[in-house]
């Protein structure tokens, strides 16, 4: 069983992404890859893998579980 305390962002499953003003979807879990945390979201039937780069992330939202990012254009398109 994987240790998820490790995670920095381990606290946003269920928390809503936005692009800017954009609902994204809910992040389902956040997964670790080398030198990167990376949030889970389901969009359109399918996994979408968000990095969680401080220099992405606008704000987090701890008491309405948002967190707004300003993603790379072409990303959720990937």
């Amino acid at each position: 069983v994987e240790e998820t305390s490790d995670l920095a962002f381990h606290f946003l499953t269920g928390y809503t992404l936005y692009n800017g003003s954009v609902q994204v979807g809910a992040i389902s879990e956040i997964r670790e890859f080398p030198k990167q945390e990376m949030a889970v979201v389901m969009r359109q039937q399918t996994e979408v893998y968000i990095p969680l780069h401080p220099d992405l992330i606008e704000s987090i939202d701890d008491v309405n579980l948002r967190i707004v990012m300003n993603l790379p254009e072409g990303l959720l398109t990937l």
